[in-house]
């Protein structure tokens, strides 16, 4: 079991940051007197147009070697290879640079429909997407092939040490995981921007290995998409499946079924931006000073 780590007024800094969040968000709601009636009515505006255009850096994946020796590698526009994991920012921004609430840059590993154990490879400088492997063995879902894209999100880390009050484990040491629900198959390495709608905690050998729920802004879903609720509403089933794949994807492999923290409920998107808040500041404690630009680490 890891050991306790308190971080400085954990209640305050929460409050903190959901003032912070609906300071953004007060730009889609106006409050209008009807005169005729005199009665006070929330009128939802249409969210800002820069909201409709989010900007993620331009990233190029470039695929080298097979087996073993293969590796996709992040690129910037002039070749410069980049960090998957400390280079990218977290948080896309609109067309004023300002970050989008909800909203993370999302890293793709796996791509839906397929079974290879691609990760970001956090021992190797550069950090490319490698396969993993185990025991001289190229890995690969035993359970089969994989029914969501899945990948991680940059600047974030899980930190062995953070015992989370609410799963009572400490993290896994990896970036935060993150399962892209949308009705495209991206390839991996490809940087998308995504909203956060929700997470849910896998407990995976005594280990907190939170898995964040979010849908590409492009997708034609992602306009219907909001929260957990939504995809509950709008999708019914989806969640359960990736519950259930998460729990069952090392039976194949003689180990036992995976738990879950908090009732193994999928927890809504301001809970995920605490969990993703927590990872990033986890990793600029520790990580921080490898990012191209270390001040800027947003």
């Amino acid at each position: 079991m890891a050991a306790t780590l308190t971080r400085s007024q954990p209640g305050l800094t929460s409050l903190a940051r959901t003032l912070e969040r609906l300071e953004k968000d007060k730009s889609r709601v106006k409050l209008s007197m009807e005169s005729s009636s005199a009665s006070l009515k929330v009128l939802i505006t249409k969210e800002p147009s820069s909201m409709q255009e989010p900007l993620s850096p331009p990233v190029s994946p470039r695929i080298a070697g097979s087996g073993f020796e293969f590796t996709v590698t992040a690129t910037d526009e002039s070749g410069r290879e980049l960090s998957y994991w400390h280079d990218l920012p977290l948080y896309p921004v609109d067309s004023q640079g300002q970050e989008i609430s909800y909203h993370v840059n999302f890293i793709n590993e796996i791509p839906r429909c397929t079974r290879k154990k691609y990760e970001v490879s956090t021992k190797v400088d550069s950090n490319p997407i490698k396969q993993d492997v185990k025991k001289g063995v190229l890995r690969e879902y035993s359970k089969g092939d994989i029914y969501f894209n899945y990948g991680c999100v940059p600047r974030t880390w899980e930190d062995p040490t953070f015992v989370h009050p609410d799963v009572g484990v400490g993290g896994d040491g990896d970036p935060l995981d993150a399962c892209e629900i949308g009705l495209r198959i991206i390839p991996t390495g490809e940087l998308r921007v995504t909203k956060v709608l929700g997470v849910i905690c896998m407990i995976d050998e005594d280990e907190a290995d939170w898995k964040l729920i979010v849908i590409d802004v492009q997708d034609p879903w992602a306009k219907d998409l909001h929260d957990i609720a939504d995809v509950e509403e709008k999708l019914p089933g989806t969640l359960d499946q990736i519950r259930e794949w998460w729990r069952t994807y090392k039976v194949p492999d003689g180990k036992p079924l995976n738990k879950f923290g908090l009732d193994e409920k999928f927890m809504d998107r301001s809970y995920a931006m605490e969990v993703i808040a927590d990872a990033h500041e986890a990793w600029k404690s520790k990580y921080g000073d490898k990012a191209l630009s270390p001040a800027k680490a947003g």
